[in-house]
């Protein structure tokens, strides 16, 4: 399983010169949470790179009702997707790791899809 800075390096490198772009910034301007041990949610900016410069693969799942959750379900999914995750402003949530997106097929309820994922390891303090 690769950490947030190992894959955005991947995706950096990945990038077509007139995308061009380096770590630092894509890490600034990429994910919600810059802090080390931050989550896999991206900005709009980061969702756009993953989905429209790199066509990387991804699965779109409506997501419930949230609305008096919304900040236990976010604070979930930061601490368990092993992989990039968008969330729209229509209450979808868009998967670019394969692994969330099967399980999540496998289950058919968001509320059980979610509890059944792990956390994810905490990364060791630099």
């Amino acid at each position: 399983m690769l950490t947030r800075d190992q894959l955005t390096k991947q995706l950096v490198n990945s990038m077509p010169e007139d995308h061009a772009i380096t770590v630092e910034l894509a890490t600034k301007t990429w994910w919600v949470n810059r802090r080390t041990n931050g989550g896999f949610r991206l900005t709009y900016a980061g969702y756009q790179a993953l989905a429209s410069v790199l066509d990387v693969e991804s699965w779109t799942i409506e997501l419930p009702p949230v609305q008096t959750r919304v900040l236990l379900v976010l604070q979930a999914l930061d601490h368990k997707l092993t992989g990039p995750y968008f969330l729209t402003t229509k209450g979808h949530l868009v998967l670019f790791n394969s692994q969330d997106a099967v399980l999540y097929q496998l289950y058919q309820n968001f509320d059980r899809w979610l509890n059944s994922l792990p956390a994810r390891p905490a990364r060791p303090a630099v």
